[in-house]
Order: C-alpha cells, then structure tokens, then sequence
C-alpha cells in the first residue's frame, strides 16, 4: 500500500484549482533529440470474478506512485468503488429497481458491475515520454511536474465546458520509461433527471465540436477526436514549458496512415508545384519590366560579378526551397508508404501460412477418423460394440 510519502494530496479551492508548491524546473536539461510522447485512451473491463481488477490494481501498485486522488482512501479501488457509490448510486438502482418489475432478478448489477462494465467503466489515458531509456527527460520530478500542470489543465478545461469529466486519480512511474496512468470519468444528466455515464453525451454537451462539422458522425469524425487533438496538444505544451523538446510529428503504424500521410505529401507537392508555376510567370514578365524601366534589371559589373534584382533574386530561393522540401516530403511519404506495405504483406503469408497449417490438420484429423471406423472404433467417446 502506498504511504503517506509517495501519495500527493493536492488542495482544492473554491474556485477547483490545483496547486503544487514542488519546484520542477528545467534544470538539467540538455539539448538534444526531440522526445516523442505516446497519448493513449483506452477502457478497462473488469468482469465479475474480480481477478482481473486485482491484477490490474496490483500493477498500479507496483509499477506507480499515485500522485493525485479524488479522495483520501489509500486504496486505489477501493477509492474509485466509493466515488461510483456517491456519484452513481442512483444509476446501479434505477436499473435494479427495472429488473426487479420485469422479472430479471438475475440481471440485477452491484456498484463493482456498474465499475466494470465496458460502458460506464473509468477511461484510462496511459501517457509516456521518450524509449524505454527515458532519455530527453532530465528525471522523474520533471516528469510528473509535467503530468501535474497536464493535470492542471484538464481540470481548468473540465470547469469551463461543464463540469462533465471527472479524474480519478494519477499514477506516475518513479523511474524510467517515464509513464504516467489517468484514470477518468465522464458523466451528465439523463432524461430522467439522473446522473449518467456516458462519454459521447458529456462530450456534446460540453460543446466540443466534430472534426469536420459538415460530415456525418463516424469512428474517423466524432467529438472524442477533437477532445484528444485538444488534450494532446495541451499535454505537448505542458512538456515544452519545461524546456524538453517534443516531436510532433504523428507516428505512422497502419496502412491507413501511411497512405493518408502520401495524400498529404502528394497535395502539398501540387500545392508546391502551383507555387512555383506562379513564380516562374512573374520571372517571364520581369524581362517586359525592365525594358520598361520599371524595376532594374540584370547588370554585370567591370570585375565581372552578376547583379541580379532584389525580387529576382528572392524568387530563385523561394523556388529552390519549395523544390527541396516537396521532394523530401514526396520520398519520406514514399519510404512509408512502402513500408507499410510490406507489413501488410508480410501479415497476409503469415495468415496463409496459419490456414493452411490448419486445413493440414483436418485432413490429418479426417484420416485419422476413418482409420479408427475401419478398425471398428468410434472416433468420439466409447466403443462400439461387437
């Protein structure tokens, strides 16, 4: 159980402030590599035997110092089962009290089922900064200062949008990689007039728009899209006010974005090439112009050297800077893009490899049943008789 010393009890006023009087300044830290940070949602079920949830808690444990809970219980579910039981008693007996009328005693639930359960469960935001070495982070009391003012800021945004997310508590790991486990609730009134749980409602209702409002709602465009956008974003700055250096750009890991990051790059690249067709207009007009007189013209001086007009000249490194860049980024999409591919390949043999290491196996099965009918056995429980 986690004691007193590594359990950080943060003030609340009025106003929900969070306040952490540790100093975690970014002394020590060198330039170097940009640190990529993994920003992760994801929801932990835990079924009815309870050995998941130990297992799952245990890890917590074992693996973190808690450095932020809603309350004053050590225990880390015991705490998230009593915040359920003040919070969503309500829910746990209208459902009952429901079953009850229809009969369905056995469908009635307890507050660890209501904890549990995929829909009304906590959603777990696992973060980590940097490889497993934890280098770009200068140590653990940097880390967590970045994860309290992260903190910090989810509760600010929470009361501006409604008071509809709720934080359980914050893990963070003493040593590297530098981890850190939210474990959050997201709730709003029912038309019944009772508190609910339920994410995609809470999300509306704090008015967080879709990522593109004219399209349909889908697993690509919803509300909780734009909440992680948000929040990721927030969490970068976070990490950049202590001085660490954060690489933004996206990770590429399916075939999906690799091919939407070719998309990108095949639009910038016609985007660049449009650029540079302009430019290269406004260079043939620049001989009319200066047979006009109206800007000076290309003229060589008696040591032989070439003077070549302000504007002419900035048009010539403006379109040598948009011929490199959509170059690079036309390759780097390339590179991924045929990378992915291959995975997918590879992915398929192996598929195929598994099927017809299966089918191999029931033809085997079949012969060995049809052997055992002819030798007057059955290839199931018991014998026939004689």
């Amino acid at each position: 159980m986690c004691g007193a010393a590594c359990v950080l009890y943060m003030e609340k006023y009025n106003d929900g402030t969070i306040v952490d009087e540790r100093d975690t300044g970014s002394a020590g830290i060198e330039p170097g590599k940009a640190v990529r940070l993994t920003h992760h949602t994801k929801r932990i079920v835990f079924p009815r035997d309870g050995k998941k949830a130990k297992a799952y808690f245990r890890g917590l444990k074992e693996g973190y110092s808690r450095c932020w809970c809603v309350n004053r219980i050590q225990d880390t579910f015991r705490s998230e089962i009593s915040y359920y039981q003040e919070n969503y008693g309500d829910i746990v007996e209208a459902r009952n009290r429901t079953y009850m009328k229809n009969r369905h005693t056995d469908r009635m639930i307890t507050m660890k089922d209501l904890h549990g359960r995929e829909r009304t469960c906590p959603e777990e935001l696992f973060i980590q900064a940097g490889k497993k070495n934890g280098a770009g982070i200068p140590g653990p009391d940097v880390f967590k200062g970045c994860i309290m003012q992260y903190l910090s800021w989810m509760q600010e945004w929470n009361r501006e949008h409604g008071d509809h997310m709720h934080v359980l508590n914050v893990h963070v790991s003493d040593k590297s990689p530098y981890r850190a486990v939210v474990r959050r609730v997201w709730d709003c009134i029912g038309e019944n007039g009772v508190k609910t749980i339920s994410m995609t409602r809470a999300l509306e209702e704090a008015a967080v728009p879709y990522l593109d409002e004219g399209a349909e709602e889908s697993r690509y465009n919803n509300r909780k899209m734009t909440f992680d956008r948000l929040s990721r974003e927030a969490l970068y700055r976070c990490f950049e006010d202590a001085g660490i250096m954060i690489n933004r750009e996206p990770g590429i890991h399916t075939l999906r974005q690799a091919l939407k990051v070719r998309k990108d790059a095949e639009f910038e690249e016609e985007y660049a090439k449009d650029m540079l067709r302009q430019i290269m207009e406004i260079e043939g007009q620049a001989p009319a112009m200066d047979a006009e007189g109206e800007m000076p013209g290309i003229m060589e001086t008696p040591d032989g050297s070439i003077l070549v007009p302000e504007e002419s000249c900035r048009l010539l490194k403006i379109r040598e800077c948009l011929g490199g860049a959509y170059a690079a980024r036309s390759r780097q999409a390339a590179v991924h893009l045929l990378k992915a591919l291959e995975d997918e390949r590879e992915a398929n043999a192996m598929r195929a490899m598994q099927e017809g290491d299966r089918k191999n196996l029931e033809l085997e099965y079949a012969a060995l049943r049809v052997g055992l009918l002819r030798c007057g056995y059955y290839a199931g429980p018991g014998r026939r008789g004689d």
